[in-house]
């Protein structure tokens, strides 16, 4: 497995601001100390006994020692501090901005791995749409750990550049690089970026709030 590297900025995209010329390098890009983590704390203990209560999923993709709900800005009136970031949305307005007149929050999320899991297979997550043009991008995501994310227990999984490498629907795994990151942080991602789950081994739990903003359609 790779280890993260240094964000450089592509000179092809200069100007679009440093974690937009990241994401159209990289695919990735993450935000360190973009919450404060006293923030971070509240939110997840506003979530915690919706977790708690929430049974576990089912199937292979979303793991069936993973717990997964919805709502989140009902749930908890510290959510919106996290949809609104200013510098999460400014980044998201330059990528998917450039192709639509508007766009919309799809959903968010809280997700927490168990342990025992199996590794979820590599996907991307705009593959949910039936739908691809060369150049435009259709959702980015944006997880924000509420434990520390490791290597070991079982932090997302990118494959740097892999945005760029649409038509290859299996890249080998030892491109792939691990997100470390502690709460506070928040990791962005393009849609067309390959990533994973490791097979989670350690009992530690690693829950996550993730926002999910796609390209919007406009009528003409």
């Amino acid at each position: 497995m790779n280890e993260m590297t240094t964000v450089t900025a592509d000179p092809l995209h200069f100007g679009l601001g440093e974690q937009a010329e990241a994401l159209c390098t990289h695919g990735y890009c993450v935000i360190q100390n973009a919450m404060p983590a006293a923030m971070v704390r509240a939110l997840a203990a506003d979530l915690e006994p919706v977790l708690d209560a929430t049974k576990l999923s089912v199937g292979p993709f979303y793991g069936d020692t993973t717990k997964r709900f919805h709502g989140l800005l009902r749930r908890s009136a510290h959510m919106a501090a996290f949809v609104q970031h200013k510098t999460v949305l400014s980044t998201v307005e330059a990528i998917l901005g450039r192709h639509c007149d508007t766009i919309q929050l799809n959903l968010t999320q809280a997700i927490e791995i168990l342990p025992g899991g199996e590794a979820q297979p590599p996907h991307r997550d705009q593959d949910m749409w039936p739908v691809r043009t060369e150049g435009v991008e259709y959702l980015i995501n944006v997880m924000w750990p509420f434990s520390p994310y490791t290597a070991e227990n079982g932090a997302t999984i990118v494959w740097p550049g892999s945005h760029l490498r649409q038509n290859e629907i299996v890249i080998d795994a030892a491109e792939g690089v691990s997100i470390e990151m502690k709460p506070g942080a928040a990791l962005l991602f393009l849609g067309s970026t390959l990533e994973s789950v490791v097979e989670h081994g350690l009992s530690v739990l690693n829950p996550t709030m993730s926002p999910e903003w796609p390209r919007c359609y406009t009528d003409d």
